[in-house]
């Protein structure tokens, strides 16, 4: 909190990756070169660092293990997040309404970081392109106005809905009471929960793949095996017309 106070007014960048990708594991290289740059920012920074050597002793950093992610990106103060596109991450900063970084990194962030991009409300900067040239326009390109305006332009479509989650939630399990549990229960679940162990594990497809390359690789063989046989028959009938 002090911290957060004694903020410039060019604000805050909370930067995370959540709780599976550790930024201490990063390459040396890579680090030296966001902490470079980020020093020559207006703004201070927040970074969410997972052991007790950290990078810089720099005030215009602090280091967290761990953070109150929804209540710091919406403190008044963090004017910027930086993260990994996960879908918790991404949505609460469409609540909150700030301009976002994002470094995608597996599964589904590339389409999160994609649906950022293309709604105005941030930019993409991939794990391999981080450089001081890259990091730097970048920095600059998500301080420009329109991806605030675009940010808190979501965010108040964000929170402005018919009903609150909260509410719809409570509805919907009043509702299921109320129309007989069990039948409820019965229309609503889905077929899933009924797979066998096998398909379950996807056994069936792993089968298909693993016959469909037996096929080919006996088809392969037969095919050489073939092919050493011609010419086998070929080097014995020119080794008896030598020797007539």
């Amino acid at each position: 909190e002090k911290f957060l106070k004694n903020a410039p007014t060019a604000g805050v960048l909370f930067f995370s990756w959540g709780s599976m990708v550790r930024s201490s594991s990063m390459p040396t290289e890579k680090v030296q070169t966001i902490v470079k740059v980020l020093e020559q920012q207006p703004f201070n920074v927040i970074w969410k660092w997972e052991t007790d050597e950290v990078p810089t002793k720099s005030k215009k950093f602090l280091f967290v293990k761990w953070a109150p992610q929804l209540s710091l990106i919406c403190h008044p103060k963090v004017k910027y997040f930086w993260g990994h596109g996960g879908l918790l991450g991404t949505t609460e900063n469409i609540y909150c309404g700030k301009p976002l970084i994002v470094t995608p990194l597996y599964g589904d962030q590339s389409v999160n970081a994609n649906a950022v991009q293309n709604r105005g409300v941030g930019t993409i900067l991939l794990f391999d392109d981080i450089n001081e040239k890259n990091l730097r326009a970048t920095l600059m390109e998500i301080r420009r106005k329109s991806y605030a305006d675009h940010a808190a332009a979501l965010s108040h479509m964000f929170r402005h809905q018919d009903k609150k989650p909260l509410d719809r939630a409570v509805w919907w399990v009043e509702h299921l009471l109320q129309e007989n549990g069990k039948t409820a229960h019965k229309l609503l679940q889905t077929k899933a929960v009924k797979l066998n162990w096998f398909v379950y594990y996807s056994l069936d497809s792993v089968a298909i793949i693993l016959f469909g390359l037996a096929v080919i690789l006996y088809i392969v063989r037969a095919f050489l095996c073939l092919l050493c046989e011609f010419f086998c028959k070929q080097g014995k009938q020119s080794g008896k017309v030598k020797t007539k």
